[in-house]
């Protein structure tokens, strides 16, 4: 946020959160800020919402996240995204996707050089010559 007045201005930064009906799945506060003329500053607001349809492979559920600035109990300015939730969490030797369990694989990385048994130690312009 930014004040781009000559005079000090307060604001409130709350956020609302829409299922798919229109209906709230929760609403937050990020409190209540005053910014001095041309000053700017980051806000936020975060809550544990509960009942939340997690966006999956197949099911792509989206919500409707509503930011606003209201100032004296007037909405002055709101932007609305559309995103989807999952939830992870790694542990116990498990990574779990939505509660449920993720099989993962390997990852080989791969050298972007035409002389692979160099790696990148390897430097454009130098000269090797691989024995034969």
């Amino acid at each position: 946020m930014e004040n781009a007045s000559p005079v000090p201005r307060t604001f409130e930064y709350r956020v609302e959160v829409c299922d798919d009906n229109g209906l709230s799945a929760g609403e937050m506060s990020g409190g209540i800020y005053t910014l001095k003329p041309g000053e700017t500053r980051t806000v936020s607001a975060s809550a544990k919402l509960q009942h939340l349809h997690f966006w999956s492979w197949g099911y792509g559920y989206l919500y409707a996240v509503k930011t606003s600035l209201v100032v004296n109990g007037r909405n002055i300015d709101s932007v609305t995204t559309r995103t989807g939730f999952r939830k992870t969490n790694f542990g116990d030797g498990v990574v779990t996707l939505n509660d449920r369990v993720m099989q993962i694989h390997g990852y080989a990385q791969r050298t972007t050089n035409e002389w692979p048994g160099f790696g990148p130690t390897f430097r454009p312009g130098s000269v090797i010559f691989p024995t034969l």
